[in-house]
């Protein structure tokens, strides 16, 4: 087996293995680093880093709430403006599952949906 950079004639392979798995489809565009990793004639792997927008949002929780609201109503436009700016397609918002009122809040106001995926990080 051979690891490897990917080239324009590898397309169509990849379009194969990300037809495989309809429920993590994925859009191969705005990466980091891909490579493929073939057996002879054949297509093994394909791995993907993308480049990755993530809205971090502190509140005070002492300001009103509709100060807060305000607040966040300015601070998402802005990660949403700059997610478009860079030419990233997602932006993403980690919310602890207790917190349901931000979660509907997040899901209500600002178009976000909820993923099935459970997320796992790892430091580098």
């Amino acid at each position: 087996m051979i690891l490897r950079n990917i080239t324009p004639s590898d397309m169509m392979l990849i379009e194969a293995l990300n037809e495989q798995q309809p429920e993590f489809k994925i859009n191969l565009g705005n990466s980091i680093v891909d490579r493929i990793v073939m057996d002879n004639d054949k297509v093994v792997g394909y791995g993907i880093v993308k480049n990755f927008a993530e809205a971090v949002i502190l509140l005070n929780n002492e300001a009103s709430l509709l100060s807060r609201l305000d607040a966040m109503d300015r601070l998402m436009s802005v990660a949403v403006e700059g997610t478009k700016k860079k030419g990233i397609e997602q932006l993403h918002c980690f919310v602890n599952p207790g917190n349901q009122r931000l979660l509907n809040s997040l899901k209500k106001r600002y178009d976000f949906i909820e993923t099935k995926d459970l997320v796992l990080v790892r430091n580098i």
